[in-house]
């Protein structure tokens, strides 16, 4: 289990946003999302045992926490074929965890992190 001193007993899951959250024009269309909550809220690959636990959801771009989200609704959705996991959550727009640098802990080749959970 992986711990982050900022976040001690709350149960949070990372997804990394960077290649939606920096994507121009040239990217493929599965890159393009209208806004952070679509880029943050779907199409995952999760444990979703895992993922029911957490307190928060953050999307995290460029190693630094951009999203916070809470009281998640996990479902599963075929997107291309596969069965990924997308959840409908409430923002919270104060969090004290926005802005919060996690880059040790993100890695691009596993976009889900999580901490405590």
């Amino acid at each position: 289990m992986k711990t982050i001193p900022e976040i001690p007993t709350d149960k949070v899951v990372l997804l990394n946003i960077s290649r939606c959250y920096n994507a121009n024009e040239k990217e493929d269309d599965i890159y393009k999302r209208p806004n952070v909550y679509e880029m943050v809220r779907k199409y995952w690959k999760v444990d979703k045992s895992h993922v029911e636990q957490a307190d928060y959801v953050f999307g995290v771009a460029n190693g630094i926490v951009v999203a916070v989200y809470t009281d998640m609704r996990w479902k599963y959705e075929e997107y291309n074929g596969y069965l990924r996991c997308s959840f409908e959550g409430v923002e919270v727009k104060d969090s004290k965890y926005l802005g919060l640098k996690v880059s040790d802990y993100v890695r691009s080749q596993n976009p889900v992190t999580y901490i405590n959970c």
